[in-house]
């Protein structure tokens, strides 16, 4: 079954190298190393495989995983695995890194380390080689969630649901595709050429703005997508469709943009059509590119009393309606532009200070990217307001 390296309690080998068996016993002091692999695909869906009715936990439906090897790296072990229990042949470079858990069990520490591997996989193409497992298929977080309360997976595995969330994909612009480091960088979220990419558009925002201001910024703005993007435009009216044609035309889409307009018309619109969770749901999924308030729906609500009052005139407590609350992050669009000098870098910095979490001040030149839990920005340094710990929490 082979060796294994013996770890302290800092993830230190300590040069002891026992053989690896079942129900293994270390010290309170000794820690063994483990990897797991979630597979998803361009659908949002996770990939779990089913452990042989033989094993411990048989029956139980888990991500690809296993001890690693004295020797090896917790990479190699992660490549030997997905070949041994799949027949799936794996790039280190394919490889993401998303976290350490240190789990102390009695006899049984262990570090777990935890990779995403972003792959369409045919389940044709899996070869169960090892014994280990006898079935795989793809389940979206709802279904991973129901396999959990029916005790079909070990309960410890809950831990990825908050990691799954972590997983979506945000552009958060201040004015949409201004160039091409933006719309690069949304070919890459996708994962497909932009004159691949299909589109579906939520332009609602706007009808709130008074009808002497002129509206040419919003046709300049879907000159842009146009330019940029080649595939299926699509408008999707939320005021005009129910919540079946909604779905089905965002999930038809490779990326869904969201149109800016006036401030708050869109967590109203959300609401009011009892969308708001049919959203989250397939942020999960897809690409959510936002503009301007469009951008700032998909974010926490800002906290602060002064922020409110004295850029809108509204007060805090008397908002009804948040937006998505994705991430806990929020951004400021057209940061320093001409018609918004006003609210300068001094006023952010005071009415800000006190805010929860971070709010990113972008130029229209500019967008936030939120990555599986990575946070960027593209088109040079942003001016960050609020408290800069807290993004990840």
């Amino acid at each position: 079954m082979g060796k294994l390296d013996v770890y302290n309690e800092n993830k230190e080998k300590t040069g002891k190298i026992v053989e690896r068996k079942v129900n293994q016993k270390f010290a309170d002091n000794e820690y063994y190393l483990y990897v797991q692999c979630w597979i998803i695909n361009r659908k949002g869906e996770i990939l779990l495989t089913q452990r042989n009715s033989k094993k411990l936990h048989g029956g139980y439906w888990e991500p690809t995983g296993g001890c690693v090897l004295a020797g090896e790296t917790s990479d190699d072990a992660v490549i030997r695995e997905l070949k041994e229990e799949l027949g799936l042949s794996i790039n280190k470079e394919n490889l993401k890194h998303i976290k350490t858990l240190k789990q102390n069990r009695k006899e049984r520490n262990c570090f777990r380390e935890i990779y995403l591997l972003e792959k369409n996989i045919k389940l044709n193409d899996i070869k169960y080689s090892d014994g280990e497992v006898v079935d795989a298929k793809f389940v979206t977080l709802q279904e991973m969630e129901k396999l959990l309360k029916e005790n079909k997976m070990v309960s410890w595995l809950e831990f990825f649901i908050k990691e799954y969330k972590k997983y979506m994909k945000l552009v958060l612009a201040s004015q949409g595709f201004t160039n091409d480091k933006i719309a690069d960088e949304v070919s890459k979220l996708v994962g497909k050429k932009l004159e691949d990419i299909n589109i579906a558009i939520i332009n609602e925002a706007y009808v709130a703005i008074s009808g002497t201001a002129s509206k040419r910024w919003l046709i300049d703005e879907l000159g842009n997508i146009a330019k940029y993007i080649g595939g299926n435009i699509d408008f999707v009216n939320f005021r005009a469709y129910d919540k079946e044609e909604i779905k089905n035309r965002l999930m038809y889409a490779d990326l869904i943009y969201i149109v800016g307009g006036k401030q708050l018309i869109l967590p109203k619109l959300f609401n009011a059509t009892d969308t708001l969770e049919l959203l989250k749901k397939i942020a999960e999924k897809k690409v959510i590119m936002g503009t301007s308030a469009g951008s700032v729906v998909l974010g926490s609500q800002i906290q602060s009393k002064d922020y409110w009052k004295e850029r809108y005139g509204l007060n805090l407590d008397e908002i009804e309606n948040e937006g998505l609350n994705l991430i806990n992050i929020n951004i400021i669009p057209h940061y320093l532009r001409e018609d918004h000098k006003k609210w300068d870098e001094n006023f952010f910095e005071r009415v800000l200070k006190d805010n929860p979490f971070p709010v990113y001040a972008i130029q229209d030149s500019q967008a936030v990217i939120y990555n599986s839990g990575d946070i960027y920005v593209v088109g040079g340094n942003a001016r960050i307001f609020g408290n800069n710990k807290n993004a990840l929490d």
